[in-house]
């Protein structure tokens, strides 16, 4: 007989359309990956960005174990898309157009260099 162990998951995001739940137990067989997770709850791993198993960054091939909390991140956007950056805004070498902030692109609007 196979031992079985309780995992709390935890979806966020996206990743809740995938189950209707966003919070779950599950019975698993000892020795089940995270990876055996995502796939029993039918979520594409592509879909994983980020893992965490009791609060720590892990990855997909961590084994579980009993009582683990296990939480799964799709990737996560915010920022200015490169659309909302003015095309007259010159980006200096080795700028990161990510760290712009909406008052750069509101300073710089309607203004010709």
């Amino acid at each position: 007989m196979t031992a079985l162990i309780t995992v709390d998951v935890h979806l966020f995001a996206t990743l809740r359309r995938s189950t209707g739940d966003s919070q779950q137990t599950l019975k698993l067989r000892a020795g089940t990956s995270v990876s055996d997770v995502v796939e029993r709850l039918a979520i594409h791993e592509m879909e994983v960005h980020l893992v965490f198993v009791n609060g720590r960054v892990a990855s997909l091939d961590q084994t579980l174990h009993d009582g683990d909390r296990l939480a799964l991140f799709p990737p996560i956007g915010g920022g200015l898309a490169d659309s909302m950056i003015p095309a007259n805004r010159e980006i200096c070498a080795g700028e990161d157009r990510r760290m712009l902030t909406t008052k750069d692109t509101k300073s710089t609007k309607g203004k010709e260099q």
